[in-house]
């Protein structure tokens, strides 16, 4: 058996759009700003991605984050048993950033769980539009690393859109309720 070296961490394509697989669940689309037009964040052109990193060859350089490096999350805690693209290890040719779209911690049961491989729907780790969220084993929140370099732990009861406004890169409003820097 391969090991494979997985990551506790992800880098974040922020509010993107991430439709849902084989129409499973849309409770959480994404790009609610209208700034990540580009479906599960691939390609290299900065205005379709809402966040700091694309799922392809590009990376927000400082002065694309508009919003302020203190404002916008760059990485954040994952479980990679819970994210299709993640459980593979961070090398795998289909591994990709996380969003925002998704709420942190929202339940997931992850590859080897019992009832993985039951029901599709929102709660399934083959569903893109939940399970390539921001989670973790910390109770109430997940740890994030923010382009300034700041980290913080981001409540799992936080405002879906101040959540979503940390995620974009250029959305021109302040977080919101919830976040303070």
């Amino acid at each position: 058996k391969t090991a494979r070296a997985v990551s506790c961490y992800s880098a974040s394509f922020g509010a993107q759009l991430n439709t849902s697989r084989g129409n499973w669940c849309n409770d959480y689309p994404g790009n609610i700003f209208g700034t990540g037009k580009n479906n599960h964040g691939g390609g290299a052109k900065p205005h379709l991605i809402s966040g700091v990193f694309a799922r392809g060859h590009w990376a927000a350089r400082f002065s694309d984050i508009t919003d302020g490096t203190s404002q916008v999350i760059a990485y954040g805690e994952v479980l990679p048993q819970k994210d299709v693209t993640k459980c593979w290890g961070w090398f795998h040719f289909n591994e990709w950033p996380s969003g925002t779209h998704s709420p942190i911690n929202y339940p997931i049961r992850g590859r080897g769980e019992r009832g993985a491989y039951g029901a599709q729907d929102c709660n399934h780790y083959y569903n893109l539009q939940t399970s390539v969220g921001f989670r973790s084993q910390h109770k109430g929140g997940a740890q994030f690393v923010f382009a300034d370099g700041s980290v913080h732990l981001l409540g799992d009861t936080m405002d879906y859109l101040t959540y979503n406004r940390l995620g974009c890169r250029r959305d021109g409003e302040p977080p919101g309720e919830g976040f303070e820097p």
